[in-house]
């Protein structure tokens, strides 16, 4: 029994060590990216733009940053979704909003709320669209590092894939790793048991001579 507690103990410890780490990123050095190359996000085509990653372990989502900027329109309003599929992007799994872009490219950061699990080997998808297609005009900029599948979508249509010899979106994911809880081996427990059952019958048997070295 103690040893289950020591064990439970030391792996709530090390869960509660875990920070937030870089799942995927596509930024230079000190989040750097090509102010002057974007990729075109809503427009009079309603451009929809998705670049993918692939987790190398199981993370809990924290944030994405992602590089962009208004270039046109009365609404700077845009979403971002984070999405599942291994060739298109599917369902959302989390949606953000995002307002208040300016004509200057900047990162911009969406912090998770409800702390999806990324698994390790899945191919998900940061997605940016526009609301309101006909009154925004956004711009992700693009960045030169790693290699990511791109896919666009006109107007509410298919996903069509653009592969990975184009420029990349700047873009990274945050997650928090997600700890293995180590499986309990047999032998500890079976000698754990055994020990149990020796000194319960010592106990037996010391309680049993006490009583007769005690009867009249």
């Amino acid at each position: 029994m103690k040893q289950s507690v020591a064990l439970l103990a030391l792996v709530f410890l090390c869960i509660g060590c875990l920070r937030a780490d870089t799942v995927y990123s596509t930024f230079g050095s000190g989040d750097s990216f090509i102010s002057s190359g974007f990729w075109t996000v809503g427009g009079p085509s309603q451009d929809e733009i998705a670049a993918s990653f692939v987790p190398s372990a199981n993370f809990v989502l924290e944030s994405i940053d992602f590089a962009a900027g208004l270039l046109s329109g009365t609404d700077n309003h845009i979403v971002v979704d984070l999405a599942e599929g291994p060739l298109a992007p599917g369902p959302p799994i989390e949606s953000f909003d995002v307002t208040g872009l300016t004509g200057s490219s900047a990162v911009v950061t969406v912090d998770s709320i409800s702390h999806p699990l990324l698994s390790a080997g899945a191919t998900y998808w940061v997605v940016l669209s526009a609301p309101d297609p006909t009154n925004t005009m956004a711009g992700w900029n693009q960045n030169d590092q790693s290699l990511v599948n791109l896919s666009l979508r006109l107007d509410d249509g298919p996903w069509f894939p653009l592969g990975t010899e184009v420029l990349t979106p700047a873009f990274d994911v945050i997650g928090t790793p997600v700890a293995a809880v180590p499986e309990p081996s047999p032998a500890p427990l079976l000698a754990l048991l055994l020990a149990c059952q020796i000194g319960t019958f010592t106990w037996r048997r010391s309680k049993r001579r006490i009583g007769k070295l005690t009867q009249p």
